[in-house]
C-alpha cells in the first residue's frame, strides 16, 4: 500500500451519529464532532497524535 492508501484506510471514513431532540431540548443547539488519534513509533514512522474537528452547526428545535 502507498502513503496515501494507508492515509484513506485509517482516517478516511463517515460515521453517523443520531439522537433524539428531545434528548438536546428545545431552543437552539451548536453541534460539531471532534476526532483524535495517536500512535506509537515504528520503523517506518515516529510517534505522533493528529486530531481534527468539523465544522459546527447549529440546529433549532422547536
Amino acid at each position: 500500500m502507498t502513503e496515501e492508501e494507508v492515509r484513506e484506510e485509517l482516517f478516511d471514513f463517515d460515521e453517523k451519529i443520531s439522537f433524539k431532540a428531545s434528548e438536546l431540548g428545545g431552543g437552539k443547539h451548536k453541534i460539531v464532532a471532534e476526532t483524535s488519534a495517536s500512535w506509537q513509533k515504528h520503523n517506518y514512522i515516529e510517534a505522533s497524535n493528529a486530531k481534527n474537528h468539523s465544522r459546527e452547526i447549529e440546529i433549532k428545535i422547536n
